[in-house]
C-alpha cells in the first residue's frame, strides 16, 4: 500500500507541476478495480470526443457546445433515474417482487 500511495502521490504533484502532464492520479487508482472493467468505453469515449472538439473549435466551442450538451445529458440521466425509480417504487407497491433487480 506504500508503494500504490507513492506513486499516487508522485502523479499528484508531476499533474500539479507540469500542465502538460497526462496522467491523472485517478486513472491509477482506479485502473485495476471493477469499476473499470464496465465504463472503460465510456470513458474512452468521451475523452476522444473532448479531443477532438477541443482540436477543431478550441475552447470557444468547449464552452459553448460540449459544456451544456454534457450538462444536458447528466440532468436526462437524473430525471431517468428519478422516473424509473418512481415506477419501481410503484409496481413494488402493486405486488411485482423483481423490479430491475439484475445489472443488465
Amino acid at each position: 500500500m506504500g508503494i500504490g500511495a507513492g506513486i499516487t502521490c508522485v502523479l499528484t504533484f508531476l499533474r500539479a507541476k507540469l500542465t502538460w502532464f497526462p496522467f491523472h492520479p485517478i486513472g491509477y487508482v482506479l485502473a485495476s478495480s471493477y469499476f473499470m472493467r464496465g465504463v472503460w468505453f465510456s470513458l474512452m469515449l468521451a475523452w476522444l470526443v473532448r479531443l477532438v472538439v477541443f482540436r477543431v473549435g478550441g475552447a470557444q466551442a468547449m464552452r459553448r457546445g460540449l459544456v451544456p450538451f454534457c450538462v444536458g445529458m447528466f440532468m436526462a440521466c437524473i430525471a431517468s433515474i428519478v422516473i424509473f425509480d418512481v415506477v419501481g417504487f410503484w409496481l413494488r407497491a402493486q405486488g411485482v417482487a423483481e423490479v430491475y433487480s439484475k445489472m443488465p
